[in-house]
């Protein structure tokens, strides 16, 4: 039984570092090496993940998916005003 627990144990970490890694990597990865402004328009009333999506097919993120959950953890998933943008997609 000991076993179990370490092995679950072992596990969890691993999957934290792991978790730890993609986090930083997100953070700090840009779209494009190449520096580029580019006008969004949001729709007023539109989900935050059509947004995502659409920031990520315009090269401003380089996941949807987690820059949905990295707001919604946040909790600014309301927060989002409708208007345009403009945003830079190239290195920091």
């Amino acid at each position: 039984m000991k076993k179990v627990y370490t092995l679950a144990g072992v596990t969890g970490i691993v999957i934290l570092i792991f978790l730890g890694v993609e986090i930083v990597l997100f953070l700090n990865t840009v779209p494009s090496k190449e520096k580029q402004e580019k006008i969004v328009t949001i729709e007023r009333g539109a989900p935050f993940l059509r947004i995502a999506k659409r920031l990520k097919g315009e090269q401003v993120i380089t996941d949807d998916l987690k820059f949905y959950l990295l707001a919604r953890w946040k909790g600014n998933l309301e927060s989002i005003k409708a208007g345009e943008y403009l945003l830079d997609t190239g290195s920091k």
